[in-house]
């Protein structure tokens, strides 16, 4: 469809309910692209090899779509890419190194801050990503301060001694009324 668009800088496909489906190749001959936006549209997967030839793509936006899929090579040939913005889409499926081939991005927004922490293998700094990290957890921990592990294992030891003690009452004062 674009093929022979050679000085094409901008393209602009956003708001357009009928866009569902866009095919592997299917930027083929957008070489000098360096902004696209693909925003509220019915998109949903974003598939291998989808932009093929498009080195000079700085920006994409994929905000508002219908996303639940990111095939693995889906973003092969972006090495100029710096800014990717993937928010308010339901993405499930993808792979870890989705984000491999990016190796010029310094800007993610997404939806979920798991993203960020894929997004860091390739240079993406924390302050650059959205959302930001939450208080709790980090990329590597599920509890990240050492006092909230500490807390947390001393409950769930009370816990259990709690529920043990309770099981041996009940065995130890076992009768026709107490079943």
């Amino acid at each position: 469809a674009f093929a022979g668009l050679l000085q094409v800088t901008s393209l602009l496909l956003e708001h357009n309910p009928h866009l569902s489906e866009i095919k592997a190749n299917a930027f083929v001959g957008l070489i000098s692209l360096r902004k696209l936006n693909i925003s509220n549209t019915r998109l949903a997967r974003i598939e291998q090899n989808l932009f093929l030839q498009m080195s000079s793509l700085q920006t994409l936006i994929l905000v508002n779509n219908q996303i639940d899929t990111i095939e693995k090579g889906a973003f092969n040939d972006l090495s100029s890419l710096h800014t990717l913005d993937l928010r308010a889409n339901p993405i499930t499926y993808f792979s870890k190194d989705m984000f491999a081939q990016l190796k010029s991005l310094r800007f993610l927004s997404t939806d979920s801050f798991k993203f960020c922490c894929l997004a860091s293998g390739v240079g993406v700094p924390f302050n650059r990503c959205f959302p930001p990290q939450d208080e709790i957890s980090d990329c590597q921990d599920l509890m990240s301060n050492t006092v909230q592990r500490l807390i947390l294992w001393v409950l769930g030891i009370v816990a259990f001694l709690g529920n043990l003690l309770v099981v041996i009452w009940r065995f130890k004062t076992r009768n026709q009324t107490n079943r």
